[in-house]
This record gives C-alpha cells, sequence and structure tokens, in this order.
C-alpha cells in the first residue's frame, strides 16, 4: 500500500494558547489535552475550558470539522500520540497547548481515517521513536510532519473508518461492561470498609497512634535508577486498596543512602503508606517482604505505635469518613497535596483491639477477593484492548478484507 509523510497530507500546527485569561484579548474555548486523552470524537457538547486568544491565535487554531487533535507530550514516549477527530465545533472554540492540530489536505485523507491510521501500531511505534525528553518527552512538529502513514484511496478511507468505528464500539462496550463490574467489586470493598471501621468508642487523631509520620527526601533523584535499595512512589499505591503494587516495572531502586534523613525515611514491616502528592488518600500496607525500602517524598510513612497493627491502620484510613477528611484537608491546583500536619491530624475511630483484630482479617480476606475479581477483569480488557489495536493496524495496513457492512 503507498505511504504517504503526514506532512503531504495535512498541515501540523502546534498550538501555543495557554489556560490563562488576559485582559483585552478573545474570549474562547479550549479543547485540551485531557478532552482528546479521553474522546476519540471531539463534539460541541463537551465541557471545554474557558480562557482567552490573541487574535491570530483565533484564527491559526479554530477546530474545524475533521480536524485531527494529538497529544503531543507525556511523561513516558509510549503514551504520546493519543488522537481525536473533531466530530462537531463551535465558534471560537480553539485546540489548546500540548496538542498538534492536523488538518487534512482534501480530497488527499479523510479525517476520521487519519486518526485511525495514527492509532496503529506502527505510527505508534514510530512517534514514541522520535519523542525526545527526560523527564517529560515530546514530539516536534517536524516529527508529526515526517511520520509516514498507509494511504488507500478516498472512497477505502471511508470504508475502513466505518468499520473501524463500527468494530471498536462493539469492543468498547464489552470494555465498559466489564469496568463497570471491577468498579462494583471495589466499591463492596469500601463499603465493608466503611461498615467495619464505623465502630469505636474513642476518636483519635493519627499522631496519637503512630510514633512518626514522614516522608522521604527531595533529594534523591541522582540515586534513582541502580542499586539494592528500593524506591516506594506514589505509583505503587492503588486506588481503593491496601495492596501496593510492587511490579518490577513500578518500584524503583536506588542506591541506599546512609544519612539520618534516609534512617527516618526506611520502611518497617507493618508501615501504612500514605501518598500526599499527586492522589493524596491513596494508601498502602507495607508488609516488609523488599528491603531496604525508601519513602519518596510524595508518600508519607506512618509507623504505628506498639499495639497498633499497621493492618488495621491502613484499612482506617482507607475508610471513606478518613478519606473525606483528606479531601477536606488538600491545598493545591493542577497537583493535589496533604500536609504532614493536615495528616497527622487526621480524626480516626478506634475500637477495642480485639475488634481491630477481627476486622483487619475480615477486610484483608475481602480486599484479596476483590483483587482476585478485579485482576480478572483486567486482564481480560488488556486482552480486547489487544484485540481492538491489531483491528486497526491490520486495518489501516491492508491485512485484512474489510467487509461491507449489512
Amino acid at each position: 500500500m503507498r505511504r504517504e509523510r503526514l506532512r503531504h497530507l495535512a498541515e501540523v500546527r502546534v498550538s501555543n494558547v495557554d489556560k490563562k485569561m488576559v485582559d483585552g484579548e478573545v474570549p474562547v474555548h479550549l479543547c485540551n489535552y485531557t478532552d482528546v486523552y479521553y474522546n476519540e470524537q471531539i463534539t460541541a457538547d463537551l465541557d471545554f475550558m474557558e480562557a482567552t486568544a490573541s487574535p491570530d491565535q483565533c484564527l491559526t487554531f479554530q477546530l474545524q470539522p475533521g480536524d485531527v487533535l494529538l497529544t503531543k507530550d507525556s511523561e513516558t514516549p509510549d503514551d504520546i500520540g493519543v488522537c481525536a477527530v473533531v466530530a462537531e465545533t463551535r465558534p471560537r472554540l480553539l485546540c489548546g497547548y500540548h496538542l498538534a492540530l492536523i488538518r487534512p489536505r482534501s480530497p488527499l485523507v479523510e479525517g476520521r481515517y487519519l486518526r485511525h491510521a495514527l492509532a496503529s501500531s506502527p505510527a505508534k511505534a514510530e512517534m514514541t521513536s522520535r519523542a525526545m525528553g527526560i523527564t517529560r518527552y515530546g514530539l516536534r512538529s517536524s516529527a508529526i510532519g515526517d511520520l509516514t502513514i498507509p494511504l488507500p484511496v478516498l472512497k477505502a478511507q471511508r470504508t475502513i473508518s466505518d468499520y473501524l468505528d463500527r468494530e471498536t464500539a462493539r469492543i468498547d462496550a464489552v470494555i465498559e461492561m466489564k469496568q463497570r463490574a471491577a468498579s462494583l467489586a471495589k466499591e463492596r470493598l469500601i463499603a465493608a470498609v466503611e461498615a467495619e471501621m464505623s465502630v469505636g468508642d474513642d476518636i483519635v487523631a493519627l499522631r496519637r497512634l503512630a510514633t512518626s509520620i514522614t516522608t522521604g527526601s527531595r533529594d534523591w533523584s541522582d540515586m534513582v535508577g541502580d542499586g539494592d535499595g528500593y524506591f516506594v512512589r506514589a505509583m505503587n499505591l492503588r486506588r481503593g486498596a491496601t495492596a501496593m503494587d510492587l511490579g518490577t516495572d513500578r518500584l524503583g531502586r536506588l542506591i541506599p543512602p546512609t544519612s539520618a534523613e534516609a534512617r527516618r525515611a526506611r520502611l518497617a514491616p507493618g508501615d501504612v503508606v500514605v501518598c500526599v502528592t499527586g492522589y493524596p488518600g491513596s494508601i498502602g500496607y507495607w508488609d516488609g517482604r523488599l528491603s531496604p525500602a525508601f519513602v519518596s517524598q510524595h508518600v508519607a510513612a506512618v509507623r504505628p505505635k506498639p499495639g497498633v497493627a499497621g493492618r488495621w491502620l491502613s484499612f482506617a484510613l482507607l475508610a471513606p469518613s478518613v478519606q473525606g477528611q483528606i479531601e477536606a484537608r488538600q491545598y493545591g491546583g493542577t497537583k493535589q497535596g496533604l500536609g504532614l500536619d493536615d495528616l497527622k491530624a487526621l480524626r480516626i475511630k478506634v475500637p477495642s483491639s480485639e475488634r481491630r483484630e477481627r476486622a483487619a482479617a475480615a477486610l484483608e480476606k475481602a480486599e484479596t477477593n476483590m483483587l482476585r475479581i478485579t485482576s480478572s477483569i483486567e486482564r481480560q480488557i488488556n486482552l480486547l484492548e489487544e484485540k481492538r489495536q491489531a483491528l486497526i493496524t491490520a486495518a489501516v495496513t491492508g491485512q485484512i478484507v474489510i467487509p461491507r457492512a449489512a
């Protein structure tokens, strides 16, 4: 099949329209990164951000039906290049920052087909290889223009687009059903946690249940990468569960530091780990299977006092009544945070030691069951997503014959 560089098929414009409101500029709505990341089609009824732009920006980045928007930046190179096609627009709806606006040159290529072609495995691999950066990766407009796209005739493009729109919608419906099932399993666990943790005559601050509450150092970035130590970060904490995600692809390694600050940030079996930056309130129980391990600056290590089991305390912090306190105490705008003083001040119901022991055992069993169910569902979803990706790639590269719609 004929292939063409994207610059020969479309105009590529990297947006410079930021989210600020500036006096004297034109009021606009912005289609931003998250609008593209979570929607394959941009429609006029989405909840767009209000901002302002210059008259030149309004002319250059006004969205038109058939435009394709591409996320050009991400924290990892393999997450770059998520696309959405503009199905509907409205006056003064502009392409926002961190996005590239790709406008097909009719009649060479159709926007719907171009979105599918850019979502194919060869295109995604090409974008990953062209991404530049260290802590954050991005694509330059020239790199986007250099992408090569399979180019069948326009009639075939429309046939491929109709087929993929139809078939991917079917797969997406099954994925959504399975995601709902996983959400229900998580909700049942949280309901059980709240039922167990609503019992207790005493209500005490977290500081009274712990010997220390601290975070890691801000200056350890140079030590992360290799070494015999483990670096526990926010990504190791799950939302809605206390079992930590310690997969080798998510757990950092570092050369074990020996300073007093490092000794303070070192985890011990039975500690509770709390996210304080990014997704405050994510909770983890540290069972000590890996050692030595240290917390990053984005998570706090809570060391329970003698007589207070970390397993029980982790579930107590997961309870909706405590999570509500965490949400109320958060600070920050785009990146939420929880101060250590606010963490220490959280109010927790404390029942008898026997009741705490029974509750921890029951909830650990319930959590294990929930993780078994959700892990199975996640594997099924992964297989469906792989099937979806393979279908898109096969269709746009001519590996399958596209059946006509009935």
